[in-house]
């Protein structure tokens, strides 16, 4: 890296660190082995980020969100679903979702399939959360001899967060669809039965069943959802304002769901899009007035130190996989990185 760059990386402050330990190293040669680079651990993408990934067709942006962003938030936040939206509704079959994550459940949507998948998601949840609190108050009951099992029970659902909401109607619907299910098979396997012996015990023998069959199926484990949008800049979805899908993705992100938009154009989204973004990866060729109004928006200060960083971190001689521009906003305290690795003293 060209040392009379206005900026450095913290990997120069490391090496000059370093240089300082192996001089020192030098008149202590039995405990060389103890000095090791100083390096900063992880990437500190945000949990429940709205990450932006801005670049020309075929620089590797969905690559990089399916490959490296989300498996990095697997870690700490294990996914149970994984939403890929195109504008075909399918799975890329070119993907590695499926290798690197085996043990989601993929879907494939277009952005106007994704607030009823997602809602379908949400009444998984509730579900779950539903069928543990009949399941305990069945266990509590114990074998009771009353015709109907479900004399004394509550069958209303937990309070859900998504009643504010405009996809709260298809929560509750699926929910309901369930519930109704439940009784009908329930009732049907008693009115089958000789005599009523142990009803409630019955009841609770089938709620056990749905309850392993759900977790055989990768429920009954707390939601976590990646939703990977590619390529929308020009459509509706992403650029108007008041369009169902921004709304959906600006209240969705508050509940354990990260969205990785990629674009081509930082100005092609919406504003409340590019303002509620927590984290930003920007590709080569960028047009210069979307730099500036990125500029303008995001970091304020420095523009012309700003613009020589990115020019430095999307160069041709850089390796290609680390040919962009990195910034991330975790808890409001910005990092910018050149790839995903050398940090920036900006």
């Amino acid at each position: 890296m060209d040392s009379n760059l206005p900026f450095k990386t913290e990997r120069q402050n490391d090496l000059v660190v370093q240089q300082i330990l192996n001089k020192k190293a030098r008149k202590m040669k039995d405990r060389l082995h103890l000095i090791e680079p100083i390096r900063k651990n992880g990437l500190p993408i945000s949990k429940n980020t709205l990450c932006l990934l801005i670049g020309q067709v075929g620089q590797g942006k969905t690559y990089l969100a399916e490959n490296i962003l989300l498996p990095i938030i697997n870690i700490d936040y294990p996914y149970t679903d994984i939403i890929q939206v195109s504008k075909s509704g399918g799975l890329d079959k070119t993907s590695n979702l499926s290798r690197n994550f085996s043990q989601c459940r993929l879907y494939g949507a277009t952005p106007y399939q994704l607030e009823s998948l997602m809602a379908s998601i949400r009444a998984d949840e509730v579900i779950d959360e539903y069928l543990d609190k009949l399941h305990q108050k069945f266990q509590e009951k114990g074998s009771r001899t009353e015709k109907n099992p479900f004399i004394g029970i509550d069958l209303i659902f937990p309070n859900d967060p998504f009643k504010l909401y405009g996809e709260f109607p298809l929560i509750a619907q699926a929910i309901d669809n369930y519930k109704q299910s439940l009784i009908n098979e329930i009732s049907t396997f008693l009115n089958n039965m000789e005599t009523y012996e142990h009803p409630t015990l019955v009841a609770f023998v089938i709620l056990t069943q749905h309850i392993v069959r759900r977790r055989l199926e990768g429920k009954g484990r707390p939601r976590h959802t990646g939703v990977v949008i590619d390529d929308y800049s020009n459509d509706a979805a992403l650029t108007r304002k008041t369009h169902p899908v921004t709304n959906l993705i600006l209240r969705r992100r508050h509940f354990k769901t990260e969205f990785f938009i990629c674009v081509q154009s930082y100005t092609s989204l919406n504003k409340d899009l590019r303002r509620n973004a927590n984290d930003f990866i920007i590709f080569p060729n960028q047009m210069e007035t979307d730099i500036e109004m990125f500029w303008k928006e995001m970091i304020g200060k420095n523009k012309l130190l700003f613009f020589q960083i990115y020019h430095e971190a999307t160069k041709q001689s850089r390796p290609r996989n680390s040919r962009f521009l990195a910034i991330f906003q975790n808890g409001g305290r910005k990092q910018i990185r050149m790839g995903l690795e050398d940090i920036v003293l900006f």
